[in-house]
């Protein structure tokens, strides 16, 4: 009836008069395949439409009501719908429902509040809350469907200012010159420009007060085992390796400066006593020989027997370094000496594995 499609088919007609005649007459004639179409009736429309509507079930709130539903064809250029069969309106699908729900427009009630509660919040946003009453004109109680429930309003929020919060100081130098350390910071609870007990604010929102750190490599000086004693016999020193390093690796020493260094000397003691220092000549026993001839044997390199037993040697004191600045040498003398009355021997009557060094290395400080 309204936007249709138009066939246009072949057909056998007879030649003297176009009249159409059964397709037995063509059978000679091969029968063109091809059907041409085109759109019809596009002027109007068909449509499912209310046409008419009851009043609603209630007067107050949510209720039904019926409505009337018709086939409707709409002319396009004038907009005048007029009913037709519903068989038209099929292909539209199925026939809407002809019941609906309506609200009844509650004109004689209406709600009636309590006072506001206060604010749920001491401090920030909260809400309020109030109770309500559907009431007729008459002030008289009616249930809540007969008061519009899209005008009911029974919370809102409030503002009660800006809650307690937490601040915090700037963050202290970090515990360590070196390394890995702590750094903290001071915290304290205030309520606008006022500082306030800690209870008021809020458990959960607090700030950390302490942090690690890191400053950069640390240097320190290690060491290595103690040597053994300097002497064989009574008294004398061992020494050992000073050196600066990191956590990884052996370093120059200057990383080191301003830190104490480890002592590198130290006395010790075999525990075995030495043999007296001096013999007289006229008082040599046999005993006396044999204690000369072993102490001839520990002192091998002459060829003459010592009358002193206890020949060590002496240091003195290191000169100032070479350099004022970075690495340099500095020197001692070293003596060999009766340690019984201090008196200089030849350098032949003391052990010279055990000499000490007479110059060694030195580094006074960083050079700029």
């Amino acid at each position: 009836m309204c936007n249709g499609i138009s066939t246009l088919k072949p057909i056998c007609v007879r030649l003297s008069d176009q009249y159409p005649v059964n397709d037995n007459h063509c059978a000679n004639h091969l029968k063109p395949r091809l059907q041409k179409t085109r759109k019809c009736n596009e002027y109007c429309v068909l449509k499912w439409q209310d046409v008419s509507k009851a009043e609603c079930s209630v007067q107050c709130g949510r209720g039904k009501r019926n409505k009337m539903i018709k086939c409707m064809k709409e002319d396009l250029t004038s907009h005048i719908a007029h009913v037709v069969p519903e068989e038209h309106c099929q292909h539209l699908g199925p026939k809407p429902s002809s019941e609906e729900n309506c609200w009844g427009s509650c004109l004689n009630s209406s709600w009636i509040y309590s006072d506001w509660s206060e604010c749920s919040v001491t401090c920030g946003k909260g809400v309020q809350h109030r109770s309500s009453e559907c009431q007729n004109s008459e002030n008289i109680k009616q249930p809540d469907s007969h008061c519009d429930p899209s005008t009911k309003v029974t919370s809102r929020e409030c503002d009660q200012g800006q809650c307690p919060y937490w601040s915090v100081g700037n963050w202290t130098a970090c515990s360590v010159t070196c390394g890995s350390g702590i750094k903290s910071r001071p915290l304290w609870c205030q309520h606008e420009k006022k500082y306030v007990d800690s209870r008021y604010c809020k458990n959960e929102d607090i700030p950390n007060t302490t942090e690690r750190c890191t400053v950069g490599e640390c240097y320190f000086w290690d060491t290595e085992e103690w040597e053994s004693c300097s002497v064989s016999c009574g008294e004398g020193v061992s020494k050992r390796r000073i050196y600066c390093r990191s956590s990884y690796e052996e370093v120059n020493d200057s990383h080191c400066i301003h830190i104490p260094r480890p002592a590198a000397f130290k006395n010790c003691s075999t525990g075995i006593p030495c043999a007296s220092n001096i013999i007289s000549k006229e008082n040599i026993s046999e005993q006396h020989i044999r204690e000369r001839m072993r102490t001839q044997r520990i002192i091998g390199h002459t060829n003459t027997i010592s009358e002193f037993f206890h020949a060590v040697w002496m240091e003195g004191d290191w000169t100032k370094c070479s350099n004022s600045c970075g690495e340099g040498t500095k020197r001692r003398t070293v003596t060999c000496n009766n340690l019984d009355d201090g008196s200089r021997l030849p350098p032949g009557h003391c052990d010279p594995k055990l000499k000490p060094k007479i110059v060694e290395k030195c580094f006074s400080q960083e050079c700029n």
